[in-house]
């Protein structure tokens, strides 16, 4: 277990959360200032497990720029995963006034609350751990707790699970310095070489008019790229009627009856379906239901005549 420094005060940040800093302190953040997901591997470490954790979070977080993942081991093969953004952290708590400077540690609510009952944020809010998942939750029912957050802090230890944020100001410093250096290097760069580029478009407008000629092509980009569209849209009528068949083919009507006409085409998909018995009617149009609600079913007798 990692103990914070010696008389270092340890603070619950949250939402509304009022700050009044003096000298450094460690914080413990809300779960509302990360992501969390649970995996379950064939592996015992938590170095292990940390290489699934883009496929815990993928689908759940807009964008993995600048996001680090902190694994905690819960049971064997099960692990509970945090995803953060330190920078988007850091600037969320300067703007509570709790400065980089003046922070010691920095942990998450996951793993310094192991709890088994709620425990009081404040009038309105608990913390809970509900499946091994700690979360912020509404005190509806306005019970006054027995442990606060402030008490449970001060008198239990802190984990081994911090997040690492050091000289992370002092990196994104350097990246803006060397982001500002680009368009001095470009237009060097641009200056020495555009002999080059302009040597290669030449080349490569000469080799564009031979293919033409061999080629017999069209003399302008605007013809090249009418063409294309055409063709696209014949490929895609085509791929369209190629699905209606194969529908037609794997819902195995063959099975009711025989197909007696058929007619195709971009606008019109209809069949006409010569039943063996009149009992196959209601198999047969939930099927097409399926497919379109808007079918058009029609029928006299053993005969189904379908309209899409």
């Amino acid at each position: 277990m990692k103990l914070s420094k010696k008389g270092r005060e340890v603070l619950y940040v949250t939402n509304g959360v009022e700050t009044d800093i003096s000298g450094k302190v460690d914080i413990v953040l809300s779960p509302k200032f990360y992501w969390i997901g649970k995996g379950e591997f064939r592996v015992k470490k938590e170095k292990e497990a940390l290489k699934y954790a883009y496929s815990i979070f993928e689908g759940k977080i807009p964008s993995f720029e600048n996001i680090s993942f902190l694994v905690v081991k819960e049971d064997d093969g099960k692990f509970i995963y945090i995803a953060y953004n330190i920078f988007s952290i850091l600037e969320q708590l300067a703007e509570l006034g709790i400065s980089e400077k003046s922070i010691g540690n920095i942990y998450t609510a996951q793993t310094e609350f192991q709890i088994e009952e709620p425990i009081s944020v404040d009038s309105n809010r608990d913390i809970v751990k509900i499946d091994g998942i700690v979360s912020e939750v509404p005190n509806f029912s306005k019970i006054d707790r027995e442990i606060v957050v402030s008490n449970f802090l001060t008198e239990n230890q802190r984990t081994k699970y911090s997040l690492k944020f050091k000289g992370v100001g002092e990196e994104k410093g350097k990246l803006f310095k060397i982001a500002s250096l680009i368009p001095i290097f470009l237009s060097l760069s641009f200056g020495l070489d555009i002999w080059q580029v302009s040597k290669a478009k030449e080349e490569l407008e000469k080799e564009i008019e031979e293919k033409r000629e061999k080629f017999d092509l069209p003399n302008t980009s605007f013809q090249i790229e009418s063409i294309k569209k055409r063709y696209l849209a014949i490929q895609k009528e085509q791929k369209n009627l190629r699905e209606k068949i194969a529908w037609l083919k794997n819902e195995k009507f063959y099975k009711y009856g025989k197909i007696s006409e058929l007619e195709l085409s971009p606008s019109k998909f209809y069949f006409k379906l010569e039943m063996e018995r009149d009992s196959f009617g209601n198999s047969i149009k939930t099927a097409i239901q399926k497919k379109s609600k808007n079918a058009e079913i029609s029928g006299n007798g053993d005969v189904l005549e379908v309209k899409f």
